[in-house]
């Protein structure tokens, strides 16, 4: 299955919220981090970014590909704030499992609507 992306940034540049369906695997991944920092170099245009929030709920799957695009954020804006909205069971152990649930919050619904 393919990776659709839907990305929508606030008006003051503060939060982007990217709603994904489908898979991430070593290809989809690429359009992932693509997508994501067309976001941080749109948010730095308007404002300065503060909520980066990752809607999971169609996401089936996620390879290490897609964990390490987690960390590429990380990385890149090491005070964002990520929310994850209702990851899929198998999805949540992966973050679990490479501690990146440290790095993210878990939610159910858009922290930011």
């Amino acid at each position: 299955m393919a990776l659709s992306i839907t990305t929508k940034m606030s008006q003051d540049g503060k939060v982007a919220t990217l709603d994904l369906v489908g898979e991430i695997d070593s290809l989809t991944a690429r359009e992932f981090k693509k997508e994501l920092e067309a976001a941080f170099v749109e948010s730095e245009k308007l404002g300065t970014l503060k909520y980066l929030v990752l809607n999971l709920e169609g996401l089936e799957f996620m390879s290490s590909a897609g964990l390490r695009v987690f960390i590429f954020a990380n990385q890149t804006k090491p005070d964002l704030n990520i929310h994850v909205i209702k990851p899929q069971e198998a999805i949540l152990d992966a973050l679990e499992k490479t501690g990146l649930m440290h790095s993210v919050k878990i939610v159910s619904e858009n922290p930011e609507s």
